[in-house]
């Protein structure tokens, strides 16, 4: 297990080399976000491969309009891994994503790594339906040749869920 993160871990890190793009000019605007706009949209879809371990993807759609009214689009495309703890009607899934997103700014577009760590807490009415809130960080880092250009976006993820079990 050890030598598996150390192995996921390397791989992750790695991944700037690969992620990085040219220079592009460097506009410097402060984001300023609305929560629930009518772009915000997220479809989760989570498959169970024991009691405790579900492997799935989520894909979403996010904007951010900035002080300046220009917009920050996101679309990113996560594969996830969760683990979820149970007590009686109580869940507790912790879930961990990593994939890509595309990304456009003014006129900048990029493609690039992103990672997110996810908890949330659910009571479970009935064995179809249960019902929560959840928390999470989408982490999109942004690396070009010129370190000066670089940014790191932090989005934090916060909702109430309604989970439908089939």
């Amino acid at each position: 297990m050890k030598r598996l993160s150390i192995l996921l871990c390397l791989c992750i890190f790695s991944m700037g080399n690969v992620f990085a793009q040219t220079e592009t000019e460097n506009t410097e605007e402060d984001f300023v976000y609305k929560m629930n706009q009518k772009g915000d949209q997220h479809i989760h879809l989570d498959l169970n491969i024991t009691d405790s371990i579900m492997l799935g993807g989520e894909v979403g759609f996010a904007y951010n309009t900035t002080l300046g009214s220009n917009i920050f689009y996101a679309v990113p495309v996560l594969f996830k891994v969760t683990y979820q703890f149970t007590s009686k009607k109580l869940e507790i899934p912790v879930s961990l994503g990593i994939g890509g997103s595309f990304q456009n700014y003014v006129d900048r577009t990029y493609f690039g790594f992103t990672i997110k760590p996810e908890v949330g807490v659910f009571y479970r009415q009935s064995p179809d339906w249960s019902f929560g809130v959840h928390t999470g960080l989408f982490i999109m880092p942004q690396w070009y040749k010129n370190s000066e250009n670089n940014y790191f976006g932090i989005i934090q993820d916060i909702g109430l869920a309604v989970r439908y079990h089939f």
